[in-house]
């Protein structure tokens, strides 16, 4: 196999391990992704391999999306682990910025890029989301309206609804920036659990 297509194997593998450890709660330790990497670097070094087929956009971007997809079960599951998706939140972070900063002629998507917006969302950390969300449109890369409904979900999480409300308005006058009944739902369990009565009430 080439470089690129043994990582992508490993990866693949992994998610697949990882995924059913998480929904069947099996009790058994799994590699966390950080510690994939470092064991995907160590082997590409002592098997010879190339070792930029784990920076490549390919690479980074599956990692990104698989580090997600574990992020997402772990926001809903029973028993919410914030440090974890802190911890995922974070490492996710790390490899967006990698890819950026590789000026790689195949930038991070858009997916790369919300799939790190939603852990930090989960997290409730907006500040380090809209951060993230800024330096992508420095550096050109690629946004749509589910990068600003994961801003809109981390200002609920947070219980700041007014901030919601304004994001939202703010959607609603940007030009090919039009919310969804998602955007507008998003902003209205926001003010549902928060004193809505202190703003709407009848």
């Amino acid at each position: 196999l080439a470089s690129f297509e043994l990582v992508h194997s490993i990866l693949i593998n992994w998610q697949q391990v990882s995924r059913e450890h998480l929904e069947q709660g099996s009790g058994v330790e799994i590699t966390s992704p950080e510690k994939l990497l470092g064991i995907l670097h160590h082997w590409s070094s002592e098997l010879g391999l190339d070792s930029e087929a784990l920076v490549t956009t390919k690479a980074m971007s599956l990692m990104i999306d698989i580090v997600g997809r574990r992020g997402r079960i772990l926001a809903e599951s029973k028993l919410k682990d914030v440090q974890e998706l802190n911890r995922l939140a974070a490492f996710a972070d790390s490899l967006f910025l990698r890819m950026i900063d590789a000026k790689s002629p195949f930038p991070p998507s858009a997916a790369n890029l919300n799939a790190v917006l939603n852990l930090w969302a989960s997290t409730g950390n907006v500040e380090r989301a809209w951060k993230l969300l800024q330096r992508s449109l420095e550096e050109g890369v690629n946004n749509d309206l589910y990068s600003y409904n994961a801003i809109l979900l981390g200002y609920v999480n947070m219980g700041q609804a007014q901030q919601a409300e304004d994001l939202l308005f703010e959607m609603c006058r940007t030009d090919g920036l039009q919310p969804t009944i998602v955007s507008f739902n998003l902003v209205l369990s926001g003010w549902a659990r928060s004193n809505v009565d202190k703003k709407y009430a009848a």
